[in-house]
């Protein structure tokens, strides 16, 4: 599919509520897991019963190919700084009834600098009832795609068009900063 090897992590962020972990248990072809703590060095990790879900972290895993493996956090917003360093992109799960935690999200995670995409769960409705990009002040480079994340093949477009963002980007870097 990408004609080399690649194993990366992805965030799933979000407000409470918003469907992160229904997004990630979605696709995941393992059963989800809560984690503790990140490892850059390679996705396994000590799984652990959780009490408190405001610090929860699930992983999922999802094999594209034989090559091509992404690693998913459903991440509360207090743990993004925690995992942001090993991620090459995230998602921004949005709750339209809730757009003050997903402006917080989404705050979060362009600070940190990740390429990412804005994702709003729709619930298994078709209409949005509120313009989303507007009142999220999106710019017209952050791509909002409407997903109802309880849908695999919804959620699996949205991380194919989150690593073409990234790849995207990728290659309209200058040559000196790579």
């Amino acid at each position: 599919m990408l004609g080399r090897a690649l194993n990366a992590s992805f965030l799933v962020a979000g407000g409470p509520g918003a469907g992160k972990s229904t997004f990630v248990r979605s696709i995941s072809e393992i059963e989800p897991r809560w984690v503790t703590a990140p490892d850059a060095a390679t996705p396994t990790h000590e799984f652990v019963d959780v009490t408190d879900e405001a610090t929860a972290v699930d992983y999922g895993r999802l094999s594209l190919d034989e090559q091509a493996v992404l690693h998913l956090y459903a991440i509360p917003s207090a743990r993004l700084d925690d995992f942001a360093p090993m991620a090459i992109g995230a998602t921004t799960v949005i709750d339209p009834r809730d757009l003050g935690s997903a402006q917080a999200a989404m705050t979060r995670v362009e600070s940190a600098g990740l390429p990412h995409v804005a994702v709003l769960n729709t619930f298994g409705r078709t209409e949005p009832t509120v313009d989303v990009r507007a009142a999220l002040d999106l710019s017209a480079d952050t791509p909002l795609i409407c997903c109802d994340a309880v849908d695999p093949e919804a959620v699996k477009n949205v991380l194919l068009t989150l690593l073409a963002e990234i790849l995207t980007g990728m290659r309209t870097r200058p040559e000196a900063s790579r």
